[in-house]
């Protein structure tokens, strides 16, 4: 896959995934199955004691198999998919586009110089302001009532001012991230 992925090819690393975990349980499947064998050969287990796990296991890795093809297709077609999405290619062009969902009165504010940016995108409802940034562990939505002032003028968050939002990556779709951030202020 060449340039930018979109929401069709990150499926398709998905159902890559789950193929090749699928057909690696098959055959873990068979394998234990095989090992039953060897151990009844030896005499180590009697064949009527693990009869029925056997034909079970063999069943099971049957069943896993059926979904193989259609694991196959899916991951294919979703590859090939075409998507209108066009993924910002930075944090600062997600910011801004976070921001534009959100609505009116949200801004981004903060430095964006080079390939660093440090802006937030601040969202204020009522008489609160939240603050929505990309940190080391991913996106979080901090309450600026909660925020702690420091002797330099910013402030600092204890666990109870902050949200985190489920979105890691920082070039997670837009309206993906703005969805959550939306929940997460209605809690």
């Amino acid at each position: 896959m060449t340039g930018p992925s979109t929401p069709p090819q990150d499926a398709a690393v998905v159902t890559s995934a789950l193929l090749a975990q699928q057909a690696a349980t098959a055959e873990s499947l068979r394998l234990l199955n095989r090992a039953l064998e060897a151990a009844v050969g030896r005499g180590d287990i009697e064949l009527r004691e693990v009869a029925a796990a056997r034909e079970d296991l063999e069943i099971a890795a049957a069943d896993v198999e059926q979904n193989l093809d259609g694991l196959g297709r899916a991951t294919l077609a979703l590859h090939h998919a075409r998507s209108g999405f066009v993924r910002s290619p930075d944090l600062h062009g997600n910011l801004v586009a976070v921001a534009a969902l959100l609505g009116e009165g949200v801004t981004v504010a903060g430095e964006h110089t080079g390939g660093d940016c440090t802006c937030t995108v601040v969202v204020p409802r009522g008489d609160e302001r939240y603050f929505l940034y990309f940190g080391d562990s991913g996106w979080t939505l901090l309450r600026d009532s909660a925020g702690v002032p420091r002797p330099d003028g910013s402030k600092s968050w204890t666990d109870g001012g902050s949200i985190d939002i489920l979105a890691k990556d920082e070039l997670v779709h837009p309206h993906q991230l703005a969805q959550e951030v939306l929940e997460a202020l209605q809690d």
